[in-house]
Parts: structure tokens; C-alpha cells; sequence
């Protein structure tokens, strides 16, 4: 099976999913994201791809818990203010396709 076929199959089992969610008695409008599934579900159930789980957290939320603050530093390579990745500077180029030294680095 090709790529596009997986993608057009995964398509279709979204589009289904959120078929059943709003023919369920959902409430409210029905989002674009997958809804998400029952713990019972298989993934084979779901065609053999992964369901998206709504006890999984996400880094929107881990942000928003520590009321929106992002860490930030000073990169060393190239001075500007930078979001921080457990205490490094956040990966990111200083030209065209040119990874800047200060990158990956404890900022300064």
C-alpha cells in the first residue's frame, strides 16, 4: 500500500470517527481532532493506527498550567532571546539551513 492510500484510508476513519461522535448524542460543535476513544479500542479496531488518548498530556496545556510563562535565555551564538528546552537553548539557524553555535547550549 502507498503512502497516499494510507493517508486517504486514515482520512476516511477520522471522517468516521466524527461521524459516530456527533450521531452519538455529542454535544456542541464536533472538533477537528480525532475524538478520542475508549480505552477498550484496539488500534487494530481503528484500522492499525494509533488513537489519539484524552488522558495524554500535551505541552499547550503543560504551558498554560504554568500560566503561559515559557522559559527563555540568551542564546550564546547569537544573542537573541530564545525559548528554553530542559534548560537548553531551543535548536534554530543563523542563515540559511546554518545551525547556530549557541544552539543546544546552556543560554548565557
Amino acid at each position: 500500500m502507498s503512502k497516499s492510500d494510507e493517508i486517504r484510508r486514515m482520512r476516511e476513519l477520522q471522517h468516521a470517527q466524527r461521524e459516530r461522535a456527533a450521531s452519538g448524542g455529542a454535544k456542541g460543535p464536533v472538533s477537528s481532532s480525532i475524538p478520542a476513544s475508549s480505552p477498550s479500542q484496539d488500534a487494530e479496531a481503528v484500522g492499525g493506527f494509533p488513537v489519539a488518548v484524552a488522558d495524554a498530556p500535551s505541552l499547550h496545556t503543560e504551558t498554560r498550567a504554568r500560566g503561559g510563562a515559557e522559559e527563555q535565555g540568551k542564546c550564546s551564538g547569537c544573542g537573541k532571546v530564545r525559548a528554553l528546552v530542559n534548560g537548553l537553548i531551543v535548536m534554530h539557524q543563523k542563515g540559511l539551513g546554518k545551525v547556530c553555535p549557541g544552539a543546544r547550549k546552556v543560554p548565557t
